[in-house]
């Protein structure tokens, strides 16, 4: 059992639940590649092919959200920024976990000469057996590092700063107590403490008081707080203006980017910002290359009695304010494919969205994107009352496109949602009946946690704590990438020049198990993933009489597309079961 511990303001727990390594040591092998990856190689993200009713061909392209040449996904060996097994050398089954240790101070270090066991599979050898992990570092490092070669970087020891408390989303862990946060978090920490190259150093969490004010002024202030405590990266991110001050002060600072940053540079204004989600304008990029090939001049079929059959106008719903979207990416594009359009900004804190969307209305809009983060229970409410149903496009961005929203939305619209999600595939357990309950088989981070903490195995975790655990992972998957790649000489460019130098194996996009989106980092290019899945909700046509909820379906059951891939049939694809669901 995990004892809880207290935690004054700053103290350093270290992210250690043990694991003695289970290295298999290898006999004479050819040498494992171990040239850095240079700092511009492009990735190749691979869409699978869909399921056989759907007429999509196998998407693969170097560039993400834009035109690229295609490439084939793999990665051969002595390729910069890959690994691969040697000539004549076969391939090695995937190491097995190993139960955590009772001292979760000690971690067992390997003798020099030692090969770890990569995990092998399209695209080559990957750290572990998560598809979006990185190309494999076989040889195990020996020697000097170096030390103190950064802040927050010693001779044994990154320090990584997390906030507490993690607005308790692990305290709703059925059966369990607010020691989740710290066992979740550790977990995941001592995962990458036992399988990545970190040169001799150790993962270690230091929990940072989280920031209570909010406003520029008082950014810049926890970022200097966070400074004081000697750490090397801040997991959670937060506001522009919070980033922007810890890449000042030289953190490397992560964030999910869930929703529009308000701040379109965000992630190029510093080398030291990083995401999981494609930024604003990566998305706004890909909604408007399917609207130009696959909707545009085409008639409304998704809409309300209003708008059927009407050749399709664009709404685009614009943000301005406290937090400004820039839809110039989106408006370029669709000038480029003489799309029409209009276009209205709203302040979500001073406009009528209701006067907003009757102007739109009015002017002959048939389908609505907001290019904000307007949620969109409070975009088809609004419709609602003034009796309109129209179109709904989401862009993608996770405040428009939550599944724990669409299930909200008013029945007179809520089959009418359909359009982008960067997300993953979101999975109800049709088993638990009436619950919105994920199948964590299908979750890599379930699979890390169930391996790490196996006393806190948690049988049913509820949405929130899902979202936020894989956010969580996902940073520090992120973290560890940047680090083994980045060599012993570790520091806050190294780190970043060897994100943007990999080339992420990325095998099964999109497929079974995991339905994993592609990743990768590029030149100018802070965040992670790399595409997007098309998606649309499935309401039954008796749901106003039975108060039936419908459930969210994805074409070719979650394949994944870049733009520029998009099927040209997408318009017909949507809303037919026949194109696949889950």
């Amino acid at each position: 059992m995990v004892e809880s511990r207290p935690r004054p303001r700053g103290r350093s727990v270290p992210a250690v639940y043990g694991g003695v390594s289970v290295l298999l040591i290898i006999g004479v092998l050819a040498l494992a590649l171990v040239t850095p990856p240079p700092s511009t190689p492009p990735l190749a993200a691979v869409a699978p092919a869909p399921q056989e009713q759907v007429e999509v061909e196998r998407i693969e392209q170097t560039s993400r959200f834009g035109d690229g040449a295609a490439g084939d996904g793999t990665c051969q060996p002595g390729q910069p920024g890959c690994a691969g097994v040697g000539e004549g050398e076969e391939p090695e089954p995937p190491a097995a976990p190993s139960a955590p240790t009772s001292d979760p101070e000690v971690i067992e270090q390997p003798s020099p000469g030692q090969f770890r066991n990569c995990s092998h599979g399209a695209g080559g050898p990957r750290q572990t057996d998560d598809p979006q992990s990185p190309p494999c570092k076989r040889e195990i490092f020996s020697g000097d590092n170096g030390g103190a070669t950064a802040p927050g970087v010693t001779a044994g020891s990154i320090r990584i700063g997390v906030p507490w408390p993690l607005n308790g989303y692990f305290t709703s862990l059925e059966g369990n107590n607010t020691e989740d946060d710290d066992v979740v978090v550790g977990a995941f920490a001592a995962h990458v403490n036992r399988l990545y190259e970190l040169y001799g150093r150790s993962i270690e969490l230091v929990w940072i008081d989280r920031q209570q004010d909010s406003g520029p002024a008082a950014d810049r202030a926890h970022a200097e707080e966070v400074a004081s405590h000697d750490v090397f990266a801040m997991l959670e991110g937060g506001s522009p203006t919070l980033l922007r001050a810890l890449a000042d002060r030289g953190i490397v600072a992560l964030t999910p980017g869930r929703d529009p940053t308000g701040d379109a540079e965000v992630y190029t204004r510093s080398e030291l910002i990083h995401g999981l989600f494609p930024s604003t304008e990566q998305t706004l990029l890909a909604t408007a290359d399917l609207l130009c090939t696959a909707l545009n001049g085409r008639p409304a079929q998704h809409g309300g009695a209003e708008v059927a059959d009407r050749t399709r106008m664009f709404g685009i719903v614009g943000q301005r304010g406290g937090t400004t979207v820039d839809a110039s990416a989106l408006t370029q594009r669709l000038d480029g494919c003489d799309a029409a359009y209009a276009t209205r900004d709203i302040d979500p804190d001073t406009d009528d969205l209701a006067q907003t969307l009757r102007s739109l209305r009015d002017s002959g809009a048939t389908t609505v994107i907001c290019a904000c983060d307007i949620g969109i229970i409070a975009m088809t409410d609004a419709a609602a009352s003034i009796e309109w149903g129209p179109e709904w496009l989401l862009p993608g961005f996770p405040a428009t496109s939550a599944y724990d929203q669409w299930k909200q939305v008013d029945v007179s619209q809520r089959g009418h949602v359909f359009g982008l999600t960067t997300d993953f595939r979101h999975l109800s357990d049709a088993a638990a009946a009436g619950q919105d309950n994920l199948r964590l088989e299908e979750r890599f981070w379930f699979h890390v946690l169930s391996d790490e903490a196996p006393a806190h195995v948690f049988p049913r975790i509820n949405r929130g704590p899902a979202i936020r655990a894989h956010d969580l992972y996902s940073q520090l998957l992120v973290l560890a990438s940047g680090i083994q790649w980045a060599g012993p000489d570790l520091n806050a460019t190294t780190f970043s020049e060897a994100l943007v130098g990999l080339h992420h194996p990325n095998p099964g996009v999109g497929a079974d198990p995991w339905r994993q989106p592609a990743v990768g980092f590029g030149p100018g290019d802070r965040t992670f993933d790399s595409d997007v899945a098309l998606v649309w909700w499935s309401l039954p046509d008796d749901a106003a009489t039975t108060g039936a909820e419908g459930m969210s379906c994805y074409i070719g059951g979650g394949a994944r597309f870049m733009a520029g891939g998009f099927p040209a049939n997408a318009d017909d694809l949507f809303f037919d079961p026949e194109a696949g669901c889950r």
